[in-house]
């Protein structure tokens, strides 16, 4: 959609972003999509594909599952976490998380209690051998 209409002057700020030259609404968007595509060499990348990817980069940079969810305009969570596929930087992410937890005091002490009691069987057998 043009910034301005035939008129000269600037659309509203509630025209319709896939509108016609007016800023009103147009009925489908798909025979527009299909030879944009086209004329810019672009194979198998549907319409929808645009909402997949929006979900997808608005919470890599971040944000929670339900304010994605919030921005989707979805009822329900479990539409949403359709959406979103692995990715590796999301799951890089998760395992940093996971470090950062394991490197607590309270995962240092138990890691050294275990690491104590390991070394007490190890004597323990070496002590049976004799």
């Amino acid at each position: 959609m043009c910034k301005t209409g035939p008129h000269g002057k600037d659309h509203d700020e509630d025209a319709y972003v896939f509108g016609n030259e007016v800023g009103e609404p147009i009925g489908r968007v798909y025979k527009a999509w299909t030879l944009t595509c086209q004329r810019a060499g672009i194979d198998n990348l549907n319409f929808h594909d645009l909402r997949r990817e929006f979900a997808s980069r608005i919470q890599d940079s971040g944000a929670e599952l339900h304010y994605v969810k919030d921005l989707l305009g979805h009822a329900n969570i479990t539409t949403t976490s359709r959406y979103l596929r692995s990715t590796p930087k999301r799951l890089t992410r998760a395992v940093e998380r996971l470090e950062s937890v394991i490197r607590t005091p309270f995962a240092h002490a138990q890691q050294t209690d275990r690491a104590a009691h390991d070394g007490s069987h190890t004597k323990q057998a070496s002590n049976d051998a004799v």
